[in-house]
């Protein structure tokens, strides 16, 4: 594979340009790893400070430079923060929606994951979670929930002894998520947050956090 010419950062801001141009401005670039840290692929994150609208597109590498675009994944797509995952294996992991919340608490030293948007669930490689503790904080809306009942449905097929965030009793806004709750708590803690109330996912119960 030819090297590229440019970093990352720098071909992310070239392939968001027309974005940038109408109005968006660049939050995050998200890198997908493999268990030793290697990069996979980029997710690449703006947000329009005006109307609220994200703009988010993956970005890979093709033999050539970077593209838009995933890698194939024939086995399903990397978790993320995967090499924390597999670097810290006797902790519980916390799964949350998207990349920008797992960042947030992992800020302050929450083990924390996520396959993506709301519809990614069913496109993940799950199985480095297999048999451990796992604990879901879906966003507090419809969408969140459906991911939250698709992911513990996974993780209970895999031995994971799974949680979820009882998010109505947070008090958070409709749509709110892990990043509305430390803005709201700034000075929390990794045990604080640790210690939310949660709802176990039965043993017997196949079908998710309902």
């Amino acid at each position: 594979m030819t090297a590229p010419h440019e970093t990352p950062q720098q071909a992310a801001r070239r392939l968001a340009t027309p974005a940038i141009r109408d109005g968006f401005r660049p939050e995050a670039l998200h890198t997908y790893a493999d268990g030793a840290g290697s990069p996979l692929y980029w997710r690449i994150r703006l947000k329009h400070p005006q109307t609220g609208e994200k703009w988010i597109r993956p970005m890979r590498l093709n033999g050539e430079g970077f593209a838009l675009g995933e890698p194939d994944f024939p086995h399903g797509k990397p978790l993320y923060r995967l090499k924390a995952v597999t670097d810290r294996l006797e902790e519980p992991v916390t799964v949350v929606e998207g990349e920008w919340a797992a960042d947030a608490l992992a800020r302050i030293g929450v083990l924390a994951t996520t396959s993506g948007a709301a519809d990614s669930a069913g496109k993940a490689d799950w199985q480095p979670l297999a048999g451990r503790r796992a604990r879901i904080w879906p966003d507090n809306d419809e969408a969140g929930s459906r991911y939250g009942t698709e992911v513990a449905a996974t993780l209970k097929q895999l031995g994971c002894k799974v949680s979820v965030v009882d998010v109505p009793a947070l008090g958070l806004p409709p749509k709110g998520d892990a990043v509305d709750w430390l803005s709201a708590h700034p000075n929390a803690t990794e045990a604080e947050a640790s210690a939310l109330p949660c709802i176990e996912v039965p043993e017997s119960h196949d079908d998710g956090a309902t």
